[in-house]
């Protein structure tokens, strides 16, 4: 087993980590989540705007629950088409209203698929 080897173990074991703590939190979370109405507060993106290719937006949600305003604590990913103040569904936590959910499947296919071939590629190696 050479370095190689085992790091590409070490990247294939964090990937399943990372799978398991997803799946963990939407299953747990998917129970007392809601769904709601929200507009976009604000937007952020990791690089410049201009730049479409290989770059997302990131939004904090201002929603009502209760009667009670509130402003999500974390961001959540929005459409490249999304701006300041356009309408989007969301949910979040029914106990603390200001965490969004942002749990997915996707995430944790991609994490596995990683995982997979990461094992396989060291196996190789």
């Amino acid at each position: 087993m050479n370095n190689d080897s085992i790091f590409l173990y070490i990247i294939a074991a964090a990937a399943v980590v990372y799978a398991i703590g997803n799946a963990y939190g939407f299953f747990v979370k998917r129970a007392r989540c809601t769904v709601t109405e929200g507009t976009v507060y604000s937007i952020w993106t990791p690089g410049p705007e201009k730049m479409r290719f290989r770059n997302s937006k990131w939004a904090k949600i201002a929603y009502k629950v209760n009667g009670k305003r509130y402003i999500s604590y974390n961001r959540i990913q929005i459409p490249m088409s999304a701006e300041v103040g356009t309408k989007i569904t969301i949910r979040y936590d029914a106990l603390h209203p200001d965490m969004l959910y942002s749990f997915s499947w996707k995430k944790i296919g991609i994490a596995l698929a990683v995982a997979a071939v990461c094992a396989v590629a060291g196996t190789v190696l």
